[in-house]
């Protein structure tokens, strides 16, 4: 998944960020923006106002550079044009028993496959999702005994079968899969 600061792949001349809410103790509390410099941070232009919906996490389509994802608390943007315009994905990864209240949702983007997103939602056990038609449709691939454990973390290898790494939200347990395993691997 990607922190604050996230570099174009192609060249790291290009950064998005998002801002911070001065007023927040935590440091969590990001403004509504997204900003996108051509140089190395010298300058910032706004590329994306949520009207209000905290951003969470962010990360550029390695295989197309051009796709930025951005999550929210509850909805997940997508730019095809660089930044330039956004869309709300057609279907939300999650319903409304999991987005409400303060939860991070949290991304990544498959490495060569720039429609396909996994997304996690601390907010409520089993809260992970992927789509691999650009957000029209989901899918929760957990097994039923992971459906109780919030996870936060995901890490896709972009292999030849797919590996997912999935870290939870509390404690400290990694669970792995890939195209040729029928159950997750618990660490």
């Amino acid at each position: 998944t990607s922190g604050r600061i996230v570099a174009d792949p192609r060249y790291a001349l290009r950064i998005i960020m998002n801002g911070r809410d001065a007023d927040d103790d935590w440091g969590v509390g990001d403004v509504f923006q997204m900003y996108e410099s051509l140089d190395e941070g010298e300058t910032l232009t706004s590329i994306l106002n949520t009207d209000g919906e905290r951003i969470n996490n962010y990360e550029f389509a390695r295989s197309n550079p051009d796709v930025i994802y951005v999550s929210g608390q509850v909805d997940i943007h997508r730019s095809q044009d660089g930044g330039k315009t956004w869309n709300i994905l057609p279907k939300r990864a999650f319903g409304e028993d999991v987005i409400t209240g303060f939860a991070p949702m949290m991304l990544a983007v498959h490495p060569r496959q720039e429609n396909t997103v996994w997304v996690t939602n601390t907010n409520a056990g089993g809260a992970v999702a992927y789509t691999t038609d650009g957000g029209k449709t989901w899918t929760n691939p957990l097994d039923e005994n992971m459906k109780e454990t919030p996870f936060c973390w995901i890490i896709l290898t972009g292999d030849e079968v797919n590996g997912v790494y999935l870290g939870s939200a509390n404690g400290a347990k990694v669970f792995y899969k890939d195209d040729t395993m029928e159950n997750w691997m618990d660490y």
